[in-house]
């Protein structure tokens, strides 16, 4: 949409030729030109910022610059990338793939180089580089390919590097620079140059600082006439082929650099979304043209244009059309129910019983709502957009609501792109409230909502409005177990009783719904804890609306033979390792959802027993109540109580949050690990 409503804002009553260069800024020393390799950078081992790096990106270079050559803006960046291979496990930095658009402003990849340098047993800098034959174009769709190529030569010690340019006919394209990756980066660094006539938007993303961050106003000589007219466009002028009328003028511009030193590789880590909201980058986004005599022209839609349109488009708002199919099923689905709120419901429950959700998220549909529907199967979207229709069919204010899914990516706000967005949910009113529904999986009521979209923002599709709905869970999560334990001489023997409320009952019936529910239950509570066998399984309440109840009895060896024994009352849900692993967490750490989760324990022992050793009580609260970590246990006479309790109270900790969040995990891990010592009397 944008890069063919740029095409024809393109039309000017100036044309200009420009010419200019971007040198690499080599501070330091920190970036070399191709194929100067400093030898102690081959005599490197380890990464001594990160011992644990299997390879370093040692300098990456980019220089995007806008030019006027022959009649139409062009778009160059060209790129600059050195690495060091430290272990064979940083190799696949040696396979390097190029993505470009084919079709219609169409981009193009040139004068790629790349080669190898390793030490031989002379202790030489042997250089390899790609033979011209050794790369190779690969079309992934009708839209887009990617040029491939594998770095030859390269093993352990090794250092590759590659350069290329990338052009394109069309300004819109101007990319994205990511300063970090999988691999920890010594130096990256970003160059733009733009003329003022084109104005773009700008954002930072990521949680590192820039080294440098720095721009600076410019002007130069350039040779100008007036352009062909309002017919000529983008990509088609001829106006730059001609030497009659031309004039100079001089015109001004920014130069940017932004660059960032000892970068951190972005490791897979738990509590995670999508990478792309961790890595630092910056983004560019053209929002208009301004050229001089000319009123501006703006390129970006606004967030109520995008709407509006997406409302048009035949692929999405215009699927939303009254149907005799639909009509009649909604007629159905709520046949003798009176109650708003329960009309709803059944239609809700209707599409879960009759339509599959295929596993896919998209936002578009390419056929209508009657054939998804009769189909029995559909994506995201066309689920949500069929609950939609059937609820207006009912009499029912019902909307589509854009979302993104946190593996798709966090929405940028100051970038109004449907693109953004990968799926849909649907928005309904009942009787003065709303609420916000997503049927995929048959196995969530209709007021649990999917955690990949929890904390987020979704945008609703109403005409002539800008409406952001935040989107909460209103079902509180957690797990509730009492425990009651009896050990004796003979036997231990155990009762426990759950009650599981919002996505933790929706996981349970998932479980519940499997072939062996006991076998299941019994991994899942007591995980490589073989000694209790789980018997007498009962299950009082398996629906999800009303929270899942269910008890078991457990036994095990009993302890006659012993004169001291030593028990660990957290037979299940007991950490036995801190999932933080890193020493400092430069992104957040993102739960899935807040949750809840107790467990109320009682121990009796034979009157022959005595307690011995208690474990010390231990309460840890996060700042501003957002969790904490409770273990209290109690002994009066032969009756041992224990009180225990997680809950995490939001989603997202800020890295500055996490020392102090990775030291409640650590508490945990010590004080859970703790037994009660009893001993014969």
């Amino acid at each position: 949409m944008l890069k063919s409503t740029f095409k024809n804002l393109c039309t000017s009553t100036l044309c200009c030729l420009v010419i200019f260069q971007i040198s690499m800024a080599q501070s330091d020393k920190n970036v070399y030109d191709y194929g100067d390799i400093p030898r102690d950078h081959l005599e490197m081992e380890v990464y001594e910022l990160d011992s644990t790096a299997s390879a370093v990106v040692l300098f990456e270079v980019g220089e995007s610059e806008l030019n006027y050559i022959n009649g139409l803006f062009q778009l160059s960046t060209k790129v600059h990338r050195r690495s060091k291979i430290l272990t064979d496990d940083g190799l696949d930095l040696a396979d390097v793939s190029i993505g470009y658009r084919l079709g219609d402003s169409e981009q193009k990849v040139n004068n790629l180089k790349a080669s190898s340098y390793c030490l031989n047993d002379e202790n030489e800098i042997v250089e390899t580089s790609l033979g011209k034959g050794d790369s190779y174009t690969e079309n992934t769709s009708s839209t887009w390919a990617e040029l491939k190529f594998s770095i030859p030569n390269v093993r352990s010690g090794c250092i590759i590097e590659y350069e290329y340019e990338k052009s394109s006919e069309n300004p819109i394209d101007f990319p994205d620079w990511f300063f970090q990756g999988e691999y920890p980066t010594l130096w990256s660094e970003y160059n733009t140059k733009i003329p003022q006539f084109f104005k773009f938007l700008t954002v930072t993303r990521g949680y590192q600082e820039y080294y440098i961050q720095e721009s600076k106003e410019y002007s130069e000589r350039y040779t100008l006439r007036p352009s062909a007219g309002p017919s000529v466009r983008a990509g088609q002028q001829n106006a730059g082929r001609s030497n009659q009328g031309m004039q100079d003028f001089m015109v001004e511009g920014l130069k940017s650099r932004y660059v960032m030193k000892d970068v951190p590789a972005i490791k897979s880590e738990p509590y995670m979304r999508a990478k792309i909201d961790y890595l630092a980058h910056v983004r560019y986004q053209l929002a208009g043209v301004e050229f001089p005599g000319e009123l501006p022209s703006r390129v970006i839609e606004t967030w109520e244009e995008v709407v509006d349109r997406l409302d048009e488009y035949r692929n999405y708002g215009d699927r939303l059309k009254s149907s005799r199919t639909l009509s009649n099923a909604a007629k159905t689905a709520t046949q003798g129910v009176s109650n708003n709120l329960d009309k709803m419901i059944a239609i809700y429950n209707h599409i879960q019983d009759e339509i599959e959700w295929d596993n896919s998220y998209r936002l578009y549909m390419d056929k209508g709502l009657d054939e998804y529907y009769n189909a029995g199967i559909a994506h995201s979207s066309a689920m949500n957009f069929i609950l939609v229709q059937m609820l207006r069919e009912v009499g029912f204010e019902a909307h589509p609501v854009l979302v993104s899914t946190a593996a798709n990516g966090e929405i940028i706000g100051l970038f109004p792109e449907e693109g953004q967005f990968n799926s849909t949910i649907t928005y309904v009113a009942v009787d003065g409230n709303y609420y916000l529904l997503d049927p995929k999986n048959s196995a969530r009521p209709y007021n649990i909502l999917p955690f990949n979209i929890l904390g987020t923002e979704g945008l609703m599709m109403y005409p002539n409005q800008l409406i952001w709905l935040p989107i909460d869970q209103i079902v509180k999560n957690s797990s509730f177990k009492n425990v009651n334990i009896s050990i004796a001489d003979d036997s231990i023997r155990g009762e426990i009783s759950t009650q599981l409320k919002g996505l933790y009952a929706v996981d349970m019936d998932e479980l519940h719904s499997g072939e062996d529910f006991k076998q299941a239950l019994s991994d899942d509570y007591f995980g490589k804890e073989t000694r209790f066998e789980l018997s007498n399984l009962t299950v009082n309440s398996a629906e999800v609306l009303d929270g899942y109840d269910f008890k078991f009895d457990i036994t095990s060896d009993g302890i006659g033979e012993y004169s001291t024994f030593y028990f660990n009352p957290m037979i299940m849900d007991r950490l036995s390792a801190n999932p933080f692993k890193l020493e400092n967490r430069t992104y957040p750490v993102d739960y899935n959802y807040p949750f809840d989760e107790s467990i109320v324990m009682t121990i009796t022992i034979p009157e022959n027993w005595q307690v011995d050793e208690l474990p010390n009580p231990v309460l840890y609260r996060l700042p501003g109540r957002a969790g904490e970590f409770r273990r209290i246990i109690k002994a009066e006479g032969n009756t041992i109580s224990l009180n225990y309790r997680l809950k995490i109270d939001k989603m997202r900790f800020m890295p500055e949050e996490y020392e102090i969040l990775k030291g409640m995990y650590d508490q945990m891990v010590e004080s859970l690990s703790e037994n009660i010592v009893f001993t014969k009397l």
